[in-house]
């Protein structure tokens, strides 16, 4: 793309009655679908509850019902490789319908509480053969029915786009940008993690990327220059990125896009950029094709003579340079990678001598390792196992630990540390709110008689000496050592040290407390990490080191080198609350519904391996 001006792409969003009458459907194939209008019951769909067969059909007698938060139906079909698609069903009341391809997902939604409403979701089958079909809960109670899937005429119908082009532009460019067209097959690149540097107000750049298209789920930033990086995992040929404004239909937003190999040296690939200012949607913006792992967009303000800068979600397409099977995560070079575990496990038996290499505090990263030991049960690594609860994927709690084992808890290869495992699958449990599995200590009183709540008053301070080993393969995001606080005023996850691809971070309530802090921005999965949570009359600090020595230096009284800054002050939050606890283990961010196809995937889990780990109250 050579011409470079503040061009308005226009686009009309998928929404729920979307007609794209731009695509040719006449004698297109269909795919099949088993049992696509219920008559049969459930027969061919896999259903999780609150769901239930109505006899308030669109057609025919039956119709599938959604009651609950949980509830959804789905179904694998065989599609063709590389072919454009639209899925259309119909849905009366509140419902949300899609497909999954190679781990993302395609959706649109319907609120029509009287009559059945037909829904039309456009996408592209990219490499796979196989794909989810689903329906789920969205807001409120709905009935499903008549589901369908048509191939759509290519010779209309761009390529691996959700969005459609609603017209034409006459500018040079924008001709260049609709036209434009690549020898590779473009397809949607899986983004890993979005960061900034911290100075936004709360609305944090993870929400760009959890398929929330909700306007308070979104990145804002004030000021000119203010940017947001989005990180690939390995490098890919960037073609394409798609983004969804906030008050996207009433301003334009001003902004340019630069894409890296190494988030240290930036290419510009689109200078001048500006949105339409009259779409709610996505609107597709064509970049220079290059080969990058991160790919930054830095706002340049809006029409509203503001310098906000605000974005609900992003897309980025282009060309996989890496032929694999499944989305892959970016793991140590040393570490042979299969095909098929995208999402490397580095085992502690082979490999718990851990080459640091982290460039973010080099001076406190040096190899080492834990020493073998002889351990049984996760109880013999315990210092006071009355003191704990945990809380397992399947949603089962078990207060009692003195030489309880299986496959969520149990002591590792090398008997030397305690592994939380956290599979991912259709019929895990969770804790009330939360969609999200978890294999995890929940703090008790020392005799273990009850659970403990205390106050940010005084002193409290939990330890922990661990590895995050394993990430899910889609949605690759957890969270390690967290002090939970009283839900009722808003407090809910206080303060947590959450991984999201190999950016490490510590997040306050998802933004809602204070804005999220970076640890480190390269973490490579099963380096032994030490952590220090420390709250002194409602001042939190946080401790973190990679070099082994971090408890040491902490019980000689100097391990302020160790110390997680924000700004000029030592400790990253001062506030006040009530009902407070630790938490150790393994909070795992994903579950089936995010998962999709991966979903039950013997690959497709999170993991911790603790050490060692204590908490103190005075």
């Amino acid at each position: 793309m050579s011409y470079k001006t503040k061009v308005r792409y226009i686009t009309v969003a998928v929404a729920a009655a979307l007609s794209l009458s731009v695509m040719s459907t006449a004698n297109a194939a269909s795919v099949n679908i088993n049992n696509a209008s219920f008559e049969s019951g459930f027969s061919h769909w896999s259903d999780t509850d609150p769901s239930a067969i109505s006899g308030d059909a669109h057609s025919g007698k039956k119709s599938a019902k959604i009651t609950g938060s949980h509830g959804m139906f789905q179904q694998k079909v065989t599609v063709q490789r590389n072919q454009n698609y639209e899925l259309t069903a119909y849905i009366q009341g509140d419902g949300e319908v899609g497909v999954i391809v190679n781990g993302h997902h395609y959706a649109g939604t319907s609120s029509s509480h009287h009559d059945y409403k037909k829904v039309t979701v456009p996408f592209n089958s990219g490499s796979a053969n196989n794909i989810t079909v689903f329906g789920a809960y969205h807001n409120d109670e709905g009935r499903f029915d008549d589901f369908s899937i048509t191939e759509v005429s290519t010779s209309t119908a761009p390529q691996h786009s959700t969005q459609q082009p609603s017209q034409q532009k006459t500018t040079p460019s924008s001709q260049h940008a609709h036209h434009n067209t690549h020898s590779q097959q473009q397809q949607l690149l899986l983004i890993q993690s979005a960061m900034d540097d911290g100075s936004n107000d709360g609305h944090s750049p993870k929400n760009t990327i959890d398929g929330d298209t909700s306007g308070d789920s979104r990145w804002s930033s004030e000021g000119v220059g203010k940017s947001i990086t989005y990180d690939l995992g390995q490098q890919e040929q960037v073609q394409k990125v798609a983004i969804k404004w906030f008050k996207g239909d009433s301003r334009s937003s001003y902004f340019h896009i630069d894409t890296s190999t190494d988030n240290h040296h930036w290419t510009p690939v689109l200078e001048g950029g500006m949105s339409s200012g009259d779409n709610s949607g996505y609107e597709n913006v064509d970049v220079d094709d290059s080969n990058a792992r991160y790919v930054r967009i830095t706002g340049e303000g809006n029409s509203d003579s503001s310098e906000w800068n605000s974005i609900v979600e992003t897309k980025i397409y282009g060309v996989e340079t890496h032929a694999v099977s499944a989305p892959q995560q970016h793991v140590d070079n040393s570490i042979a990678a299969s095909l098929l575990t995208p999402a490397n496990t580095i085992k502690q038996a082979s490999h718990n001598h851990v080459q640091q290499t982290h460039q973010s505090q080099p001076a406190q990263h040096a190899s080492h390792s834990v020493a073998a030991g002889n351990a049984q049960y996760p109880s013999d690594l315990m210092g006071n196992y009355k003191q704990w609860k945990i809380t397992f994927p399947t949603g089962a709690e078990q207060k009692q630990l003195y030489h309880v084992t299986n496959e969520y808890f149990h002591v590792n290869d090398q008997g030397n540390g305690i592994v939380f495992k956290a599979p991912i699958r259709h019929n895990n449990g969770t804790t009330p709110n939360t969609h999200n599995i978890r294999s995890e200590l929940r703090e008790r009183t020392v005799d273990g008689s009850s659970d403990i709540f205390w106050t940010t008053e005084g002193t409290h301070v939990v330890y922990s000496k661990q590895a995050i080993t394993h990430l899910p393969i889609v949605k690759n995001e957890l969270v390690a050592t967290q002090i939970h606080g009283d839900k009722t005023a808003g407090i809910d996850d206080a303060m947590v040290m959450r991984l999201e691809g190999q950016h490490l971070f510590l997040s306050f309530n998802g933004g809602k407390l204070h804005h999220d802090v970076t640890i480190e921005n390269n973490y490579k999965l099963g380096t032994e990490q030490e952590v220090i949570f420390k709250v002194v009359d409602g001042k939190h600090y946080v401790y973190y080191s990679e070099d082994g020595n971090l408890q040491q230096a902490y019980e000689n009284g100097n391990a302020d080198k160790y110390l997680v800054k924000d700004g000029a002050n030592d400790y990253v939050m001062n506030r006040s609350y009530k009902d407070a606890y630790f938490k150790i283990g393994n909070y795992t961010q994903s579950n089936a519904k995010s998962e999709g196809d991966y979903t039950d995937n013997p690959k497709d889990y999170g993991e911790v391996v603790v050490y060692d780990f204590w908490a103190s109250h005075e």
